[in-house]
């Protein structure tokens, strides 16, 4: 998922330092990244961008009235400028209703409906986080959990809701549900991510390169993940430099046992 976070006045007035939002922004989407990470799926973030000089949509009302606005200006503004798959707003405003964040439903790859709101409602990372990919969920297809469905995940046994569980009183959730599983399987069945397939260019991403985030950035010659979860043993997962001996990476395109195949091998 191609993602663009976008701050709004209030937020940033929370942390009036663009440096800083910048990077606590940065630090949002890497976490939503890893929550979607054991589903298969990575948000790679594109762009952040912070309304420091004022709001360029109303953001006061309702979160659904706060969504359309700011969907219709993504469409009109932002996409044009920046092809992207979806773009999350982080709002310091209050909503008038009780939510924190709202979105559109299976609906990621749409141009003119991928993307939600998002109260930045606490000071923790985590806490933002879990309600963006909450948000994002909803956009890959993925309902609330309950509502007769039995669903499960380890936060339930650390007195947390899964990250689709519907607003409650319990600490925000830090995994998707077995439920949400499906309901990603499913949205993908019907053809609902048709644009999630292309990996973008490292030189697109925000951030400094980062090891282990399975993109391969400048000064990398390979990235298989952290060390607990890379499997590739041509891929040193420390330093993401290949390995003595090894010329390219297992997850490269022709390469076998570290080394690239002869000429007339099927690839």
């Amino acid at each position: 998922v191609e993602l663009v976070m976008v701050v709004d006045h209030a937020a940033f007035q929370n942390y009036p330092n663009l440096q800083r939002v910048h990077t606590r922004t940065l630090e949002i989407a890497n976490q939503v990244d890893v929550f979607f990470r054991p589903l298969g799926v990575r948000v790679a973030l594109l762009a952040v961008e912070v309304w420091s000089e004022g709001d360029k949509i109303a953001v006061g009302g309702s979160a659904r009235a706060v969504l359309e606005r700011f969907l219709r200006w993504r469409r009109e503004e932002l996409l044009p400028q920046l092809p992207h798959d979806n773009a999350q707003l982080l709002t310091g405003a209050h909503f008038d209703d009780v939510s924190v964040g709202m979105s559109t439903q299976g609906s990621v790859c749409s141009p003119t409906r991928s993307g939600g709101v998002s109260m930045d409602h606490s000071v923790s990372v985590l806490v933002v986080a879990s309600t963006v990919a909450h948000q994002l969920g909803h956009n890959l297809g993925m309902r609330h959990d309950g509502a007769g469905r039995l669903c499960d995940c380890g936060d339930l046994r650390h007195d947390r809701g899964c990250i689709m569980a519907p607003p409650t009183g319990l600490t925000p959730g830090l995994s998707f549900s077995n439920c949400s599983r499906q309901d990603l399987e499913r949205s993908l069945q019907q053809g609902q991510g048709w644009c999630l397939s292309n990996v973008p260019e490292p030189q697109v991403l925000t951030g400094s390169p980062t090891c282990g985030n399975h993109f391969v950035e400048l000064g990398e010659e390979c990235d298989c993940g952290l060390s607990v979860e890379c499997t590739d043993p041509c891929c040193n997962s420390s330093s993401c430099q290949l390995m003595p001996g090894a010329v390219c990476a297992t997850e490269d395109a022709c390469c076998e046992d570290c080394q690239v195949c002869e000429d007339g091998h099927p690839c």
